[in-house]
């Protein structure tokens, strides 16, 4: 009895090796073949040049005071800036006047 449980732990083992094994080779073929980004691509990404226009920079650090365009009042019921929304005047449309007592066609009556 004792000789059939070690065959049978020795199977689960070397199954599960084996498994183990292929699945291991398998994850590095697929990292290997993995998508890698173009050339046209590699050239749009390049990374930004530190040269900043240290005018701008002055002019925006000397800032004292930044006009939001909008600002939304959450939870905290902060002011609430809104932009002003454009004035409709209305316009004389033509409408047509009543039709003279000779433009109207009687029904025809049946004898």
């Amino acid at each position: 009895m004792k000789l059939f449980q070690q065959k049978n732990l020795t199977t689960i083992l070397v199954s599960s090796l084996i498994l183990t094994l292929i699945w291991m080779g398998l994850s590095v073929y697929r990292a290997s073949k993995a998508d890698t980004i173009s050339e046209r691509f590699n050239q749009q990404i390049t990374p930004i040049t530190p040269a900043f226009d240290q005018n701008a920079v002055d002019a925006v650090q000397k800032r004292q005071n930044i006009d939001p365009v909008y600002t939304f009042s959450g939870a905290s019921g902060s002011a609430e800036t809104t932009t002003p929304s454009p004035q409709v005047t209305p316009q004389a449309t033509p409408s047509i006047s009543e039709a003279s007592p000779s433009a109207a066609v009687a029904p025809e009556s049946s004898p």
